[in-house]
């Protein structure tokens, strides 16, 4: 429609008693702007209050950091909530809570947490007050309640110094609980199992597994090579029921909660390009094992969620 056209359309119109007020092209096309950039801030902010449009999953999934004071913690002067699509996620500069899983529910977030010395999981909810591609606000007393900016994973300083710590640390952690228990062999229940050659011409698999008080310690088990020679070895070391650490011929997997949290290679060095799917995949086959194998012995950790 041309301007002329239009303009003589609306002059037609008030011929008839219609009282129209003319708008020029150019505050029109400003209305516009200001119409389209109100939808856009609007489809941005799924989390606010004023909004009914739900919270997406998918523009949670990420890593989120806001900054914090010298001398109160976090890493690089920041902290922050790096959310997995598997559930979990982690905390970033924040030592004194582990993170567990999350989920989103309407404008809630709805974080599991627990600390190392009170491990039973505590559920929190905190309301999506403000979630736009970059800025992301959690309401509520909690201590990770505040506000939060994005930032790119594969970028982040921060995430790659907090991973140097943490790293280190689940290292050690994992080296001293094997030094410790294989210096206490004689403290722990044994019992041993010989298994029928699970393939033609492959020797039997051999299993000991150490308990206290009816809770596995360590489970060893011989592991065949190409030809079907047991050459190999494979040892589950578990705290709390849990497993704690498993060394496999040619890597280690450090687990936390249920959780492989860590994935390093024969020389107890951190693997970090492992894709999370891997991560999850390994997880879960190292789980399933280990079940397996306890099973014999009437003996297997309960099922995590």
């Amino acid at each position: 429609m041309t301007k002329q056209y239009y303009s003589a359309n609306l002059r037609a119109m008030n011929t008839k008693g219609l009282k129209i007020t003319v708008i020029s092209t150019q505050r029109l096309a400003t209305l516009i702007y200001i119409l389209v950039l109100t939808l856009l801030l609007n489809n941005y902010s799924y989390g606010q209050t004023t909004d009914n449009t739900p919270v997406m999953k998918n523009d949670i999934i990420g890593l989120w950091m806001r900054d914090v004071p010298s001398g109160i913690g976090g890493i690089n002067g920041k902290e922050g909530l790096f959310f997995k699509s598997d559930g979990t996620y982690e905390f970033i500069g924040i030592a004194s809570m582990n993170a567990l899983i999350w989920k989103v529910d309407g404008d809630m977030l709805i974080s599991t947490t627990n600390t190392d010395r009170y491990p039973k999981p505590e559920e929190t909810k905190l309301q999506i007050t403000l979630l736009s591609e970059y800025k992301l606000t959690l309401g509520g007393k909690d201590y990770i309640s505040g506000s939060y900016t994005r930032e790119d994973p594969k970028t982040s300083q921060a995430l790659v110094q907090w991973h140097k710590v943490i790293n280190g640390i689940l290292i050690d952690n994992a080296k001293s609980y094997v030094v410790y228990v294989n210096e206490n062999l004689d403290k722990y229940k044994k019992e041993e199992l010989t298994l029928d050659p699970e393939k033609k011409g492959q020797e039997s698999r051999r299993l000991i597994l150490l308990t206290d008080n009816g809770q596995p310690i360590k489970l060893s088990l011989t592991e065949p090579d190409d030809l079907g020679k047991m050459e190999w070895g494979s040892t589950y070391y578990y705290l709390n029921g849990d497993i704690f650490f498993f060394k496999a011929p040619y890597s280690g997997h450090i687990f936390k909660n249920g959780r492989q949290v860590l994935w390093v290679n024969e020389n107890m060095n951190p693997l970090t390009d492992i894709p999370e799917k891997d991560m999850k995949d390994a997880e879960i086959g190292i789980q399933e094992r280990s079940r397996k194998y306890l099973s014999l012995f009437n003996t297997a950790p309960p099922l995590r969620n």
